[in-house]
């Protein structure tokens, strides 16, 4: 038996959607000049922005593509939809940070070993910009809704960024003041750094959902506590709970009922309880229970506690 009040928080507006093409389009124009100017004044600190804001304009990018499949609604074969879309995506975009980050810190090897000459007056003035451009785009996602996990890590990417552009800002005053070019090597480790961080927690989030893990807000003792205060109940097992998506966390158990609460009809009234103690304690809205007798309990075959 099972109580199914499907709500999926992750979901976008039409505005939210709005301010994402024009964050992607802002965040389009500027890394195209910020590449051109790391060629030109052989910057690997610029370069490094550059690959972690094309990171993040694939993950804008697919969070407007996860917005469109999340629409599509349930069908025999994807019963719960495509609502997974999103952690699929967050995956995707922690395993291009690692392999991105990388690349470059290949390049920064190369680099240490043959160095060569940085245009300090450019990095400054990308930098400035790459500030300016981050905090119009922080602005825009600020205001939408990022309970979506593939657009929560995007922000945070952002939000990244502009850490990034403060380093490589400083490395830029400090080629161009004492001419340590190695600053700019030091800037773009920093960069790096910052993209593996990102990448630790997107992996992290995205693997715990793909693996079903318990969320880690939730205590299923404590679940199983409050279950079995409600009369009747006997014991609970087989208890599991997992994130289908952002917003839509799932639960099952078996419940062993003594047998006077069947005998007296009272089963589907417990049912009811147990549901509603779910949805108000631990705001589960899609539960399933399978009610029990001691008899039947006793002879299923050993699993979960």
């Amino acid at each position: 038996m099972s109580g199914d009040h499907q709500h999926f928080d992750g979901h976008l507006s039409h505005h939210d959607r709005q301010r994402l093409r024009l964050a992607i389009v802002a965040l389009t124009l500027f890394m195209i000049i910020e590449t051109s100017f790391s060629i030109w004044g052989h910057s690997m600190a610029l370069l490094s922005d550059a690959g972690h804001m094309l990171v993040d304009l694939g993950a804008l990018g697919m969070t407007l593509w996860v917005a469109t499949v999340q629409e599509r609604p349930p069908t025999a074969t994807w019963s719960f939809g495509l609502q997974r879309a999103e952690v699929i995506s967050g995956a995707i975009n922690g395993l291009a940070l690692v392999i991105l980050g990388s690349l470059i810190l290949s390049d920064d090897v190369v680099r240490l070993l043959h160095p060569r000459a940085v245009d300090g007056a450019s990095v400054i003035g990308v930098s400035i910009g790459g500030i300016f451009v981050n905090l119009f785009v922080t602005a825009l996602l600020n205001h939408t809704n990022r309970q979506s996990l593939n657009l929560a890590g995007a922000f945070a990417h952002i939000v990244t960024d502009l850490w990034a552009f403060g380093a490589t800002l400083v490395a830029g005053i400090v080629v161009e003041l004492f001419s340590f070019n190695d600053a700019d090597l030091l800037a773009s480790l920093v960069v790096v750094a910052l993209m593996f961080r990102a990448a630790i927690s997107l992996l992290r989030k995205s693997g715990r959902i793909l693996l079903e893990g318990t969320p880690p807000e939730m205590d299923l003792e404590v679940v199983r506590a409050h279950l079995l205060a409600e009369a009747h109940v006997q014991q609970v097992h087989e208890l599991h709970a997992w994130v289908v998506a952002s917003g839509l966390t799932s639960i099952s158990a078996h419940i062993v009922l003594d047998e006077t609460c069947f005998q007296s009809g009272h089963a589907s009234q417990t049912l009811d309880l147990l549901q509603n103690c779910l949805s108000e304690h631990f705001n589960l809205s899609h539960s399933t229970l399978q009610l029990e007798t001691p008899p039947h309990a006793e002879h299923e075959e050993p699993g979960h506690e």
